[in-house]
């Protein structure tokens, strides 16, 4: 049997991939979603030969409310000799992560957003900080694709999402001494973020300006597919948001499509060894034609949810 989640209704489709990224995932309203009714977690296994991969969907941003866990997921996790998030994150990683991103983020001296900015947007973005309470000094030094995110993040925090609370942050509160590696590098991901163009930069920054006040509605949504282990129903979400508005495919393609065949390829690497692995990634990079689950099915791979 299949329900109709009533959270799925009317969301505006202008930042679902955005949402999907911050929550697991970072475009127009969602008449609906069907999500099926909970029999397993969002999580799948691979294997081959000696090796054996779990991959779970990630919720990078959530709420207490999203635990416990399946018993599944944490005895995956405890029967893991090795834990791959999306990228490493053991301090030092962290560190140069921070000091990369903030590298990538900061406009030149001479420089601010009023520079790389319209007018009108620039507008409406002076009016939410103001309401927001957020610092404008700060975010003028920032280039767009930093501030859309920043700005969002905001939003969910004030909905009750917080990344301490995230799938990622759960376990690896709990790794212990297990080894530790990340299906991309600081730098891939950073240039991810880095390499979109001016008017990429400029149409991400100007829809999440429209749909801020929906953030914390869209990563419930996300979260309430998470939980029944839906793929399907995840993947409806993003292909709907992404209709009739054709300026965000490249964006979508750079943030989620291009990766998730670069992260297979390092999955598809983990099946040619003799461990067992507890893979982390974004919820939203698994699901669909081409995501990480269909690419390894196309190679040859028996991939089965948990």
């Amino acid at each position: 049997m299949r329900r109709r989640a009533r959270a799925m209704r009317c969301l505006p489709r202008g930042r679902v991939w955005m949402a999907c990224l911050l929550a697991g995932a970072l475009l127009p309203g969602l008449a609906s979603a069907e999500v099926a009714v909970a029999t397993k977690p969002f999580m799948w296994k691979a294997s081959a030969g000696s090796a054996t991969v779990y991959m779970l969907g990630s919720m990078h941003i959530a709420r207490t409310n999203l635990y416990p866990l399946a018993a599944s997921i944490e005895a995956a996790f405890a029967s893991s000799e090795s834990v791959v998030f999306e990228v490493p994150m053991d301090p030092k990683s962290q560190f140069e992560a921070l000091k990369k991103m903030t590298a990538a983020a900061v406009l030149p001296e001479d420089e601010t957003l009023a520079d790389h900015l319209p007018k009108d947007v620039l507008k409406t973005l002076d009016a939410y900080l103001a309401e927001a309470g957020m610092d404008v000094g700060t975010l003028y030094r920032l280039r767009p694709w930093y501030v859309a995110i920043a700005i969002t993040l905001q939003a969910a925090q004030e909905a009750g999402f917080n990344p301490m609370w995230g799938i990622d942050a759960h376990f690896l509160r709990k790794l212990g001494t297990r080894a530790t590696s990340g299906l991309e590098t600081i730098d891939e991901q950073v240039g991810m973020l880095a390499g979109l163009t001016a008017e990429q930069q400029r149409s991400f920054l100007e829809t999440t300006l429209k749909d801020a006040g929906q953030a914390g509605a869209q990563i419930a949504a996300i979260a309430d597919i998470w939980s029944m282990g839906d793929a399907d129903a995840l993947d409806v979400l993003l292909r709907e948001s992404l209709e009739g508005n054709e300026e965000f495919q490249d964006i979508y393609d750079a943030m989620i499509t291009d990766r998730n065949y670069r992260m297979a390829d390092k999955i598809e690497a983990l099946l040619e060894t003799e461990s067992t692995y507890f893979v982390i990634v974004g919820a939203s990079h698994l699901v669909g034609a081409e995501g990480i689950l269909e690419i390894l099915r196309k190679k040859n791979h028996e991939v089965v949810q948990q």
